[in-house]
């Protein structure tokens, strides 16, 4: 089906797509000014690139139809920031010689290699819109917060407010994902509900570490933005 015969949203669905994006940009913006605080960067470095990648490449394809395309060029400039801060500040995060000399070139050929992965992905199973590859991102999104900051001990880069909006986002993203006139590819039920079932709760667990750890280091993170 072209994206000319795709059903019209109903003002609900447009609602909910608002409220997923308005909380993802907000999250953005937020990750940006924690990192530039905290001389630090807030997305984990391997599944970032992937993020940047696939921002990108939704952004730049003419099929997307507005305002999706326009959220994914908005999402793509922040990413690019959020990129740049983990390529100024990412060595100083490793305590290990080897990876604080290579972590520069290593990050760039992480965003090359994202970048192959998922036009081979997108292209080759027709997911123009970035459904099925967006929620994957997103399942390794989740998956990855909490290993970082275990291995921080720190919550440099984050907040408590930044995982509550992605929480939020990605709630309202459920619901977009599941909505029966979503573009193809089709993508099973099944999977849908178990990738964000699971992203929830890790994304619930994350924000008790989060503040487990603020108030390790004396912060209350309700004050920290």
């Amino acid at each position: 089906m072209s994206p000319s015969a795709a059903p019209q949203p109903t003002p609900v669905d447009l609602a909910i797509c608002l409220a997923s994006s308005l909380f993802w940009t907000l999250a953005y913006i937020l990750i940006i000014r924690r990192s530039h605080r905290d001389r630090s960067f807030g997305i984990p470095a391997a599944v970032l690139c992937c993020n940047v990648a696939w921002e990108g490449l939704v952004a730049f394809n003419p099929r997307v139809p507005s305002p999706l395309h326009e959220v994914a060029v908005a999402w793509f400039l922040l990413d690019l920031v959020i990129w740049y801060q983990c390529f100024r500040n990412g060595p100083e995060d490793y305590a290990e010689p080897l990876v604080r000399r290579w972590f520069r070139p290593w990050l760039v050929a992480g965003l090359l290699g994202g970048l192959a992965i998922q036009w081979a992905f997108i292209t080759g199973y027709g997911d123009y819109y970035g459904r099925a590859s967006g929620t994957i991102n997103g399942l390794i999104l989740a998956i990855q917060f909490p290993a970082m900051l275990l291995r921080r001990q720190s919550v440099r880069g984050q907040s408590f407010y930044i995982m509550l909006c992605i929480l939020l986002g990605n709630s309202f993203g459920y619901a977009m994902t599941l909505m029966p006139y979503a573009p193809p590819p089709e993508v099973p039920h099944r999977f849908i509900h178990a990738a964000f079932i699971s992203m929830i709760l890790l994304h619930v667990f994350y924000l008790v570490l989060v503040w487990q750890q603020c108030r390790r280091e004396g912060i209350n993170p309700l004050r920290r933005l």
